[in-house]
């Protein structure tokens, strides 16, 4: 019957039951309401619909910039960022590319230029770089 909503749903209902609202709820609905329903209530519904929306909206602009921003890289920066990413030090990542520190003068000779990953559940710091050539 559903499939998965890409576009706020407030889910209206003349007969509403629970199996029915938990699969509503289970796609992406925002709210299931039984009519009835008084206006505000309604009104209210819709709202925070277009509010949820709003933040999805800007997760998927935020994904589709880092993204971006990712598929621009070198291999040599994605290689340089797949070793950051893991955790390993900076001294660590110019020896295994062939450089050192001397590289370049502020001490960073392999970070990675303009990428900046916000921080999720996994690995909640956001993540910045700012390539210099190794």
């Amino acid at each position: 019957m559903f499939g998965s909503l890409e576009f706020p749903v407030v889910f209206l209902s003349g007969y509403l039951d629970v199996t029915l609202t938990v699969r509503a709820m289970r796609v992406g609905a925002i709210d299931a309401l039984q009519k009835p329903v008084g206006r505000d209530v309604l009104l209210d519904a819709v709202k925070r619909a277009f509010q949820r929306d709003e933040g999805r909206r800007a997760r998927l602009a935020e994904e589709q910039s880092v993204r971006a921003r990712f598929d621009s890289l070198t291999p040599r920066e994605r290689d340089v960022l797949a070793q950051v990413v893991r955790g390993e030090a900076t001294r660590s990542i110019a020896t295994g590319l062939g450089s050192s520190e001397k590289t370049n003068p502020s001490g960073n000779p392999c970070e990675v230029t303009g990428l900046d990953v916000p921080g999720t559940t996994t690995r909640p710091r956001p993540i910045t770089f700012t390539l210099v050539t190794c």
